[in-house]
């Protein structure tokens, strides 16, 4: 079983502004920085399913690309954002413990070694294989107790 990745693509109150937009939505060689994390996780291969939260309106323009739907070769799914960061994370987890966008649900005893990757929507120079390390050094942290 794969794991799903959590991309953090926020803009409320707390999320910093350049030149008035949110990080994740400034562009770097024409697509926004979420699109190029998004991009970036589809070759991983620990990562079976991409999750972005964040405002459903400018997530849905920013991963609009044609060339980038294209490429899709995992499961990518949209969450409205929630009031911050934590609250953010938190719903997601629970969407993706129920397989679905719009309602969540509290994790069970059998949820309590589900791994999850989170990121932020703000990592374009990020690479498959520097993600792919983090998650195999992490798993093998956890299986060396």
């Amino acid at each position: 079983m794969g794991i799903p990745a959590i991309v953090t693509a926020g803009d409320s109150r707390a999320a910093k502004a350049v030149y008035g937009k949110s990080k994740v939505y400034l562009e770097l060689d024409g697509l926004p920085l979420v699109a190029h994390v998004v991009r970036t996780l589809q070759s991983v291969p620990e990562v079976d399913a991409v999750w972005v939260v964040g405002d459903l309106a400018k997530l849905e323009s920013a991963l609009a690309w044609p060339a980038l739907r294209a490429s899709l070769t995992k499961p990518l799914q949209l969450v409205a954002q929630q009031r911050d960061l934590i609250s953010n994370a938190w719903e997601t987890y629970r969407r993706v413990l129920s397989d679905d966008v719009r309602v969540g649900r509290d994790p069970g005893p059998d949820d309590l070694d589900r791994e999850i990757l989170y990121l932020s929507g703000d990592l374009p120079l990020a690479t498959p294989q520097e993600i792919s390390a983090f998650v195999q050094a992490a798993q093998a942290r956890v299986e060396a107790g």
